[in-house]
This record gives structure tokens, sequence and C-alpha cells, in this order.
């Protein structure tokens, strides 16, 4: 062999190591950026797809106003408390919203529990009188409290955007609760006497089948977490019974009969009805997949 070829065939071997170690290096050298690409590609493609998911099941804590309409807040003639619950004013509201998508995602399952208290107006329950001929002079303890606690289920239909989200829903359940222990000092035109006597109303326990209807607007500060203003409408036909009255002393309640000590009014069906107004936080929890 000829010195000449054998160098020509040594340039040729060299050339062909150089780009082989060139080539590898070259191609680790994009592998780890493909990892590190591909990572990070991953993780914005699954926070995209989180934030982007119509609907996930999510918890959200509120709190709020409870507004009474209706006859629960008004102030009607010769009716005190246990006729009707009214005379209510503006009081506390709290709840708790689970939400369960169903049905490709854009209708859920909504379960919630939720208290509410309202004050009771003294100016407007001394305006109203609880029997005829009976005269209220005076209310000892007119700011105690309406306490409601409840719980609901019902579907909602949900819409989400990237950013924010909306449900619309509607409920029913049960609602329970105390009337608030009244006392007031009153004087009867039947006798025995001017003295004004103090009487205690009292109603037991109650319960009945309730209505919500509602809007909840979510917006989203994190993949997870999120803002959530809710408004209801909640209706309830409150089965209130065995309201017994205590007077302190013996009074005459009617033209007929006799002073008595204490009486029971018996069972009336007044409507509750409030605008529930509340803000609070929430959490969507992710998708889980099944391996």
């Amino acid at each position: 062999m000829k010195p000449t070829h054998f160098k020509h065939k040594l340039t040729a071997i060299s050339i062909v190591l150089s780009l082989t170690v060139y080539a590898q290096r070259d191609t680790a050298g994009e592998a780890a950026a493909y990892r590190i690409g591909d990572a990070k590609w991953k993780k914005a493609l699954k926070e995209d797809s989180v934030r982007k998911a119509p609907n996930r099941l999510y918890l959200s804590i509120n709190a709020g106003l409870s507004i009474p309409t209706g006859t629960y807040g008004g102030t009607q003639a010769n009716v005190a408390y246990f006729g009707n619950p009214g005379f209510a004013g503006t009081g506390f509201h709290c709840n708790a919203i689970v939400g369960v998508p169903i049905l490709n995602q854009q209708w859920a399952i909504v379960c919630m529990v939720a208290h509410s208290s309202n004050s009771v107006n003294a100016a407007d329950f001394l305006a109203a009188n609880a029997w005829y001929g009976i005269n209220l002079v005076s209310a000892v303890n007119s700011n105690t409290q309406f306490n409601f606690y409840n719980g609901m289920v019902g579907i909602a239909k949900t819409y989400k955007g990237e950013y924010v989200g909306l449900d619309i829903r509607a409920m029913v359940g049960y609602i329970a609760g105390l009337f608030p222990k009244e006392q007031d000092y009153i004087t009867s035109q039947y006798g025995p006497g001017s003295t004004p006597v103090l009487a205690t109303y009292q109603a037991t326990t109650y319960g009945s089948f309730a209505y919500d209807f509602g809007l909840s607007f979510k917006v989203f500060v994190t993949t997870q977490t999120f803002l959530m203003l809710n408004t209801d409408l909640f209706f309830a036909t409150a089965k209130l019974s065995d309201i017994n009255v205590q007077f302190n002393q013996y009074i005459q309640l009617s033209p007929f009969g006799n002073p008595v000590l204490q009486t029971t009014l018996g069972t009336s069906n007044p409507a509750v009805s409030q605008f529930n107004l509340s803000i609070g936080i929430g959490h969507a929890f992710p998708y889980v997949k099944r391996k």
C-alpha cells in the first residue's frame, strides 16, 4: 500500500470518528433539552386542562347576610311573632356547598348545609297585638334571634370558562330551628286589673320542607382555588306547634271563662322566606385517573 493511500484512509477514519462523537454529543444535548422542554410542556398542558375542565368536584365555605322577605320581614297588625314569623330583621347567614359533576360534566348534583339567624325588631313587635283586647305595654327581650338550620340537595346547570364559572341551581330540603323566647308586659281589658302582667312565649322546635333557588359565580385565582359569590332565594312553611304562654300572675284573656296562668296557642304555619347573599372561598379537586 502506498503511503499516500494510507494517509488518506487515516484522514477519512478521523473525520468519521469526529462526526460520530459530535453527533452523539449533539444527540445527548438535544435529548436533555427535550426532557426539560417535555416536562414543562406536560406541566403546562396539565394546568391548562385542569383550568379549562368544564366542572369538577368542589367544596366552598361561604358567609354573608340573611335578608327577610315577605311576611317574614313584614309588620302585620294584630299578629305577634307566633302567628307569622314577622318582624324579622337582617341577620347572618353561612353555608357549605358541595358540587359533584354529572352528565358529561355540564351538570352537577349540589348539596348545601346552612344556618341563618335574624333579629326580631322590637319597634315592629310593639306595634302589634297578640289578641284582641290584649295590649302590649313593653317588650323585655325583643332583640332575640330566629335561628334556622337546613340541609338541601338539588341539581345545578354549570358553565365554566378559563377563569370564571357560573352555577344555576334548584334545591329542596328540610328546615329546622327555634323561635326566640319572647317576653312582654301586657294588660287585658277584661281584668283582673291594670297592673302589667309578664307573658313569656316559647314555641317548640319546628320543621318543614324548604326550597332554594340560587346562583353561584366563581372566579378562579389558581387552577384549584376560587372565590365564590352566592345569591339564594329560600322558602319554607315552618310547622310551629304548641306555643306555650306563661303569665307571672292571673290574667283574663277573654270576656268568658276564668283568669289563667298559662295557655297554649296551638299550631300555625308561618311562611319563612329569605334572600341570602354570601361570599366565600372554594377548592376544586383535581381529577385522579385510575391505573
